[in-house]
Protein backbone atom coordinates (compact mmCIF):
# COMPACT_ATOMS: atom_id res chain seq x y z
CA UNK A 1 0.00 0.00 0.00
CA UNK A 2 1.91 3.31 -1.04
CA UNK A 3 1.57 6.15 0.90
CA UNK A 4 -0.69 8.74 -0.12
CA UNK A 5 0.80 11.59 1.19
CA UNK A 6 4.40 12.41 0.22
CA UNK A 7 6.46 15.10 1.29
CA UNK A 8 6.04 18.31 -0.26
CA UNK A 9 3.34 16.77 -2.70
CA UNK A 10 -0.57 18.02 -3.08
CA UNK A 11 -2.42 16.17 -0.09
CA UNK A 12 1.19 17.00 1.92
CA UNK A 13 0.57 20.98 1.51
CA UNK A 14 -3.18 20.83 2.06
CA UNK A 15 -2.55 19.24 5.14
CA UNK A 16 -3.70 15.58 5.05
CA UNK A 17 -1.48 13.10 6.86
CA UNK A 18 -0.62 9.57 6.53
CA UNK A 19 -3.52 7.28 8.11
CA UNK A 20 -6.45 10.01 6.86
CA UNK A 21 -9.20 7.92 4.73
CA UNK A 22 -10.74 10.18 1.85
CA UNK A 23 -14.17 9.73 1.42
CA UNK A 24 -14.97 11.84 -1.29
CA UNK A 25 -13.56 14.12 -4.06
CA UNK A 26 -15.23 16.57 -4.91
CA UNK A 27 -18.94 15.37 -4.52
CA UNK A 28 -17.93 12.12 -5.92
CA UNK A 29 -17.74 9.08 -3.23
CA UNK A 30 -14.53 7.37 -3.03
CA UNK A 31 -14.49 3.98 -1.86
CA UNK A 32 -11.10 2.48 -2.57
CA UNK A 33 -7.82 3.55 -3.95
CA UNK A 34 -8.66 2.95 -7.54
CA UNK A 35 -11.58 4.83 -7.85
CA UNK A 36 -9.84 7.79 -6.27
CA UNK A 37 -7.14 7.87 -9.05
CA UNK A 38 -9.49 7.35 -11.39
CA UNK A 39 -11.44 10.43 -10.19
CA UNK A 40 -8.13 12.40 -9.99
CA UNK A 41 -7.38 11.79 -13.69
CA UNK A 42 -11.05 12.86 -14.80
CA UNK A 43 -8.89 16.10 -13.88
CA UNK A 44 -5.95 18.31 -14.84
CA UNK A 45 -2.87 19.18 -13.13
CA UNK A 46 -3.62 22.76 -11.52
CA UNK A 47 -6.93 22.20 -10.93
CA UNK A 48 -8.48 22.73 -7.28
CA UNK A 49 -10.55 19.95 -5.57
CA UNK A 50 -12.43 19.47 -2.19
CA UNK A 51 -11.51 16.01 -0.68
CA UNK A 52 -13.39 15.29 2.27
CA UNK A 53 -11.77 12.92 4.66
CA UNK A 54 -11.76 11.03 8.01
CA UNK A 55 -9.14 11.25 10.47
CA UNK A 56 -9.80 9.82 14.09
CA UNK A 57 -13.39 9.47 13.49
CA UNK A 58 -13.78 13.06 12.41
CA UNK A 59 -14.86 14.39 9.29
CA UNK A 60 -12.99 16.84 7.53
CA UNK A 61 -12.82 18.69 4.16
CA UNK A 62 -9.85 20.48 2.24
CA UNK A 63 -9.07 22.16 -1.00
CA UNK A 64 -6.43 20.60 -3.29
CA UNK A 65 -4.59 21.33 -6.42
CA UNK A 66 -3.53 18.53 -8.25
CA UNK A 67 0.30 18.03 -8.86
CA UNK A 68 1.75 16.81 -12.24
CA UNK A 69 1.51 13.46 -13.30
CA UNK A 70 3.74 10.97 -13.55
CA UNK A 71 4.72 9.15 -16.23
CA UNK A 72 2.24 10.69 -18.45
Amino acid sequence: NAAAVTPGGPADKAGLKPGDVITKLDGTAIDSGPTLISEIWTHRPGDKVTLTYTRDGKQATTEVVLGERKGD
